[in-house]
């Protein structure tokens, strides 16, 4: 079986991906997942960096003896994903985005930042439930780790766009038609600046990861992945 794993996004889990998860599995996949530093049971770190969250990845590969991978990438996942493509690309088979966002600065960060802050996450009762869920008592920690995470990011991209060029992995850019956050524009310069990508959208799909058609997202994995070897 093909080895892939999954990696969920900001306030997220490896929970998550249990639906994909078991889509791939009926394709004949053997889909891994991770809880990323500070998410689901993990502790949180003092600070959160794109490198703290490669290096998890980088350290869960090496504890299941995994010597490369394909990766599939929700929002932040698919940030890192990139940038362990760019910079531990020995591990990286293919990698597929949905919904990554990779034009970041002080603007992008704010209004992404509005978001994520607990007097308004708290206002959605069921969020906030089922955040509490995930990662227990932690939250308004994990939250506002994030929020200095992503101020952070506003002000220095981890990666850009001319270092997108060294990615060498077969590489697709996932976007929701109806994702109103990340754009199309930004979807394709990242995409133009990678010598083997494709770019797609996925018709009638928000950015809400519960709202993602998982069959249709498996086999658009599963037929990028296997056409590569055609």
């Amino acid at each position: 079986m093909k080895k892939i794993l999954l990696l969920h996004g900001a306030l997220g889990c490896k929970e998550d991906m249990k639906e994909l998860s078991a889509e791939l599995k009926e394709l004949g996949y053997n889909a891994h997942s991770l809880d990323f530093s500070g998410h689901g049971k993990k502790k949180l770190p003092e600070h959160f960096s794109i490198h703290l969250l490669a290096n998890d990845v980088v350290e869960y590969l090496r504890n299941h003896e995994i010597d490369k991978i394909h990766i599939f990438g929700y929002t932040l996942g698919g940030y890192v994903g990139m940038y362990l493509a760019k910079y531990f690309p020995h591990l990286v088979d293919s990698l597929i985005t949905l919904g990554t966002k990779f034009r970041w600065n002080p603007q992008a960060a704010s209004e992404f930042i509005e978001t994520i802050r607990p007097e308004t996450i708290k206002k959605n009762k069921k969020l906030y439930e089922q955040l509490i869920k995930k990662h227990g008592k932690k939250v308004d920690q994990l939250i506002e780790k994030l929020i200095e995470f992503y101020q952070s990011m506003g002000t220095e991209a981890p990666l850009h766009l001319e270092e997108y060029l060294a990615i060498e992995c077969e590489t697709l850019i996932l976007r929701g038609e109806n994702d109103t956050w990340v754009t199309e524009e930004e979807c394709l310069n990242v995409k133009d600046h990678i010598l083997h990508s494709q770019y797609q959208v996925l018709s009638k799909t928000p950015r809400d990861w519960d709202k993602v058609n998982k069959k249709k997202l498996a086999k658009i994995i599963a037929d990028f992945i296997n056409n590569q070897n055609i």
